[in-house]
């Protein structure tokens, strides 16, 4: 069957790392600063740039489509997840299922040429 091949750019770590150096340190500042203290910025950042440096490993996010997979083939709703080929995925490429279908944008636009038909049935009656 077909499949999808997910690769990471070269210097994106590197480039994404930087990002979050940047992202700690502007919070430390604020919170230094006593901007915006109740929000705790430091540590939301800490833990933004944990969750973004997990994510860096397509091992990890094939981890978690496989969970979502297994949960999603459980109950009766009609949703799927593409299989994970782990036997040819890395750190940084990721084999998955090619699967068919919309594009989001696609489907916000049929929902908002829906809204306006249904509101223009309300304006005619």
């Amino acid at each position: 069957g077909e499949v999808a091949v997910k690769v990471m750019r070269a210097g994106v770590r590197r480039a994404l790392r930087t990002d979050l150096l940047f992202l700690r340190s502007l919070a430390a500042i604020l919170d230094t600063l006593g901007v915006f203290r109740s929000y705790g910025l430091r540590d939301f950042a800490d833990e933004m740039c944990r969750m973004t440096e997990r994510e860096l490993s397509f091992v990890t996010e094939a981890t978690y489509i496989e969970e979502l997979r297994s949960l999603m083939l459980k109950d009766d709703t009609e949703h799927y997840a593409p299989k994970v080929y782990a036997d040819y995925s890395k750190e940084r490429v990721m084999v998955l299922e090619w699967l068919h279908g919309i594009w989001v944008s696609e489907m916000l636009e049929a929902v908002e040429a829906a809204r306006e038909g249904d509101q223009l049935a309300v304006t005619l009656l």
